[in-house]
C-alpha cells in the first residue's frame, strides 16, 4: 500500500536561517560599500567569491546597507531643493473661455470674443480672488429626519 501526503506549496518552502556574517567580512563588506554603494551583479559576484560568501547573501548584505545609509542620512531639504530647481517647469496650458458672454476689457478685444490665459494666471487669479471675498459664504443648514 502506498501512501501519499500531500502538503500546500507554501507550508513545504521553508525560509533560510538567518545568516551572521563575521566581523572581519563585515569590515571588508563596509570597505567595499564606502568605495561602491550599487555593484552591478557582477561586481557582487566577484566580492562574493573573494569573500567566499553566497552571491545572495552579498546582494542583501547591499540592499540593507543601502538602506541602513538612508535611515542614518535622511536626504536634506537643500537635496530636494536642488532637485527641484534643477528639473524645468511644467508646461502652462492654454483655457480659452468667454465670461458672462462677454470678454474682460482687453485692448482690441471684440465683446463675446475668446480669451485665452494660462492656467497659472487663473490659479493666481482664484488665489487673489478667494483672499480679497468681501462677502461672506452662505451657511448651510442641514435638517435632521
Amino acid at each position: 500500500m502506498l501512501l501519499l501526503c500531500f502538503e500546500p506549496a507554501a507550508a513545504s518552502r521553508r525560509r533560510k536561517k538567518r545568516t551572521s556574517i563575521d566581523a572581519i567580512l563585515r569590515i571588508e563588506l563596509e570597505r567595499r560599500f564606502n568605495l561602491n554603494s550599487k555593484p552591478t551583479s557582477e561586481e557582487i559576484a566577484l566580492v562574493a567569491d573573494e569573500l567566499q560568501m553566497e552571491k545572495e547573501v552579498v546582494r542583501v548584505w547591499y540592499c540593507n546597507r543601502r538602506q541602513k545609509e538612508k535611515r542614518i542620512n535622511p536626504p536634506s531639504a537643500t537635496h530636494f531643493v536642488q532637485y527641484y530647481a534643477s528639473t524645468p517647469p511644467l508646461p502652462t496650458t492654454s483655457i480659452t473661455t468667454v465670461a458672462n458672454g462677454k470678454s474682460p476689457s482687453v485692448p482690441g478685444s471684440q465683446q463675446g470674443a475668446p480669451v485665452t490665459t494660462s492656467s497659472a494666471a487663473i490659479a493666481k487669479s482664484d488665489a487673489v480672488e478667494s483672499h480679497t471675498s468681501s462677502t461672506p459664504e452662505p451657511a448651510l443648514e442641514m435638517t435632521v429626519a
